[in-house]
């Protein structure tokens, strides 16, 4: 089964859902392009509580050999 390349998460805040996400593609921040979708928010006693959402998405082969 082929890893994927690109992944979306929700999450309760941006760093938890980037730290799954990462764990997820295998990779670490540096070879990885993040990109903030929904900041989330918090509500009042859970009401009106939103999810953050970001989109990560591995660097290509030649992206991630400048950075190592």
């Amino acid at each position: 089964m082929e890893q994927p390349r690109e992944i979306i998460i929700k999450d309760r805040n941006v760093e938890t859902a980037i730290k799954e996400g990462i764990a997820i593609l295998g990779v670490n921040k540096e070879n990885a392009d993040i990109i903030v979708l929904d900041r989330g928010k918090r509500g009042f006693l859970g009401l009106g509580r939103r999810m953050a959402k970001v989109k990560i998405r591995m660097k290509a082969a030649e992206e991630r050999m400048k950075v190592n």
